[in-house]
C-alpha cells in the first residue's frame, strides 16, 4: 500500500510540476481582481494593466504584452504576493509597517500627507503592545 501511494503521490507531483504555469496564470488573474475590486472599494482606480505587470513580475511570469509597472503597483503587488506566501508568517510590527510604506510610495493619499511605514505617535504604544 505504502508503494501505491508513493507512486500516486509522484504521478500528482509530475502533473502538478507540468501545470505550474497555469497555476500560476490563474493565481495571477486572482490577485489581479482582488487589488482591483479591494481598490475600487476605496473609491481607487488602479491601472489594471500596470497591477497585472507588477503581479506578473512578482510571480516569475512572462507576458507577451508587458505594460509600464509604476512604484504604486509594483509595492502593491508586493505586499499581495508577501501575503499569499507567507500566510504562515508572523505579522510583525515590522512586516505591516513595511507594507504600509509599500503601499503609500510617495508619502501621501489623494491629497492628504502621509507618513508612510511609521506609527502614528498617539498609537504607537497601544499597537506596539498588541502585536
Amino acid at each position: 500500500m505504502l508503494r501505491k501511494a508513493r507512486l500516486n503521490q509522484g504521478i500528482l507531483l509530475g502533473k502538478m510540476a507540468s501545470q505550474s504555469h497555469d497555476a500560476k496564470q490563474n493565481m495571477l488573474d486572482t490577485l489581479l481582481a482582488n487589488i482591483i475590486n479591494s481598490s475600487a472599494i476605496e473609491e481607487e482606480k488602479l491601472n489594471a494593466f500596470s497591477v497585472r505587470s507588477s503581479l506578473a513580475n512578482k510571480l516569475g511570469l512572462t507576458e507577451e504584452n508587458s505594460f509600464p509597472t509604476t512604484e504604486q503597483t509594483d509595492g502593491i503587488a508586493e505586499i499581495m504576493v508577501d501575503a499569499i506566501e507567507n500566510f504562515d508568517s508572523t505579522l510583525s510590527l515590522q512586516r505591516i509597517l513595511h507594507w504600509h510604506e509599500k503601499l503609500f510610495p510617495k508619502g501621501y493619499t489623494m491629497l492628504s500627507p502621509i507618513m508612510s511605514g511609521q506609527l502614528r505617535c498617539s498609537g504607537q504604544v497601544k499597537l506596539a503592545t498588541v502585536l
